[in-house]
């Protein structure tokens, strides 16, 4: 079974202005996926958004129409994946069976240039969505969304603040992300 997700908005770590997300949303709007990405997307993807209808002649809205008017191809954007905080994306083409692999911020720029949700399995998403809090002006990312830049601030802040429980947490995740690299 599998989650549609579109896109929602961007937002960064507070007090960190260039660790920043792209945010998706499934259909209920109750529960969030964030997708790590950079400042220099994130500046794209505004200015996309911003520009709507004169968007239609920028290259990917462009290289969009010609794939879609000269193909019958059902096409699906997917998140396969989510490791050490960064989201695995593809585009499968239903009609041959191929899968060709997205940067994350590019398969969420798809979805909104197309119109199209992006899929994830349903468990993947259980395992890695956020809720917003009551105020809905904050998130809290699950580990398994952070990279590993992410958690040593987190480790840092967490032993600065004496939370020695949680800063143990972040450590033992750290740490089996290392011993999968080896």
């Amino acid at each position: 079974m599998y989650v549609k997700l579109f896109f929602n908005g961007i937002g960064h770590v507070y007090g960190d202005e260039n660790t920043v997300f792209l945010f998706l949303q499934e259909e209920k709007g109750m529960q969030f996926l964030s997708v790590p990405t950079d400042v220099e997307t994130i500046n794209s993807i505004k200015k996309y958004v911003a520009a709507g209808e004169k968007n239609k002649d920028t290259l990917p809205a462009v290289m969009w129409k010609l794939l879609m008017q000269n193909d019958d191809r059902l096409l699906q954007i997917k998140i396969d994946s989510i490791e050490n905080g960064m989201c695995k994306c593809s585009l499968f083409d239903m009609f041959s069976r191929h899968t060709y692999e997205l940067q994350p911020s590019d398969a969420v720029l798809l979805s909104i240039i197309s119109r199209m949700p992006i899929y994830i399995e349903h468990s993947l998403f259980i395992a890695n969505s956020i809720v917003p809090m009551e105020d809905n002006a904050k998130m809290v990312l699950p580990i398994s969304q952070m990279n590993d830049t992410l958690l040593r601030k987190a480790l840092d802040k967490a032993v600065e603040s004496e939370n020695y429980e949680q800063a143990s947490k972040l450590q033992e995740e750290l740490n089996r992300r290392k011993q999968n690299k080896q």
